[in-house]
């Protein structure tokens, strides 16, 4: 794609908030292999996409061991199903069917983790604000200003560990008490600095006239025609799957015995399709830019 450059996420920020919201919750809710490989497979293409291969590859170097814990913890602790592998020293069987589905538990946590992480690419705090300011205006300036502060604050404090450095109190010390006395004076400066910014902020909005009236704001979203197209799309898609989910169409049951539910082609499509969205869209705007490109 060009430069990654994500023209799915310069939609208006309802389209894409709730498309993430619904990819996340089926992600959650389809425990069918299947519908699993479908939308991690989704995830990795569309975080492929916006932020290149390589990006890709270093997030699943934190992605991979949480899915391969998830799968060992559960054939550990849980003993349910009927075809016995083999008996732990503590006289515990180890099933398949544990181990399908810790490996089950671990795609859907993986597929989670990477759709929220395009989630949060993508959605940013000035779009959440824009959501949620005129429902729950208090709840989304908090929110906004969290997501402000921890980065800002995690910039600081690697500002105040080197400067605590230069004058002898290193946090890397190999000295335990010297490295506990240098965290704790470099967190004591940054409380100190974030108690300071709140009272500058407080005063600042206060100043401003925050509360005293109605409250408005100035939006550089709007919502276009186009938006509306890919919304009904996306609505319509998520409005199929839930049917599908309804009727039982995912069912996979794992115990006592693996076992496929309902078997449904159509089911299995719209599950996929939806998981192609964001994909589809930037590369068909790939190909306008690059057709409108040559006619320059």
């Amino acid at each position: 794609m060009h430069s990654e450059y994500d023209f799915f996420g310069e939609l208006h920020p309802i389209v894409t908030f709730i498309y993430f919201a619904a990819a996340m919750l089926f992600a959650m809710l389809g425990f069918n292999p299947i519908c699993l490989t479908a939308a991690l497979l989704g995830a990795l293409i569309y975080f492929a996409a916006v932020r290149g291969i390589k990006a890709m590859f270093l997030r699943l170097l934190t992605v991979i061991p949480v899915f391969l814990l998830t799968a060992l913890i559960n054939p550990t602790f849980n003993h349910r199903g009927a075809t016995v592998i083999t008996y732990f020293h503590s006289g515990n069987p180890l099933t398949a069917e544990s181990v399908f589905f810790g490996f089950a538990a671990g795609e859907m946590l993986a597929a989670v983790l990477l759709w929220f992480d395009c989630f949060n690419k993508t959605v940013t705090t000035d779009k959440i604000v824009y959501i949620f300011g005129r429902i729950v205006p208090g709840g989304s300036l908090l929110i906004s200003m969290t997501l402000r502060f921890v980065p800002r604050l995690s910039a600081k404090f690697g500002e105040i560990v080197q400067a605590q450095k230069s004058i002898g109190n290193d946090i890397h010390s190999k000295n335990i008490v010297k490295r506990l006395s240098s965290f704790l004076g470099a967190f004591s400066v940054l409380v100190n600095h974030m108690l300071e910014g709140s009272i500058r902020i407080s005063d600042s909005m206060q100043s401003r006239g925050y509360g005293t009236g109605r409250r408005t704001g100035y939006t550089i979203f709007r919502f276009t025609a186009y938006d509306g197209i890919v919304l009904s799309g996306v609505l319509l898609l998520a409005l199929a799957v839930s049917f599908c989910f309804a009727s039982g169409f995912f069912t996979f049951d794992y115990y006592p015995v693996v076992k496929n539910g309902r078997q449904n082609i159509f089911a299995y499509l719209c599950f996929a399709l939806y998981y192609t969205i964001p994909f589809a869209i930037n590369i068909k705007e790939e190909i306008s830019w690059r057709l409108l490109r040559s006619k320059v």
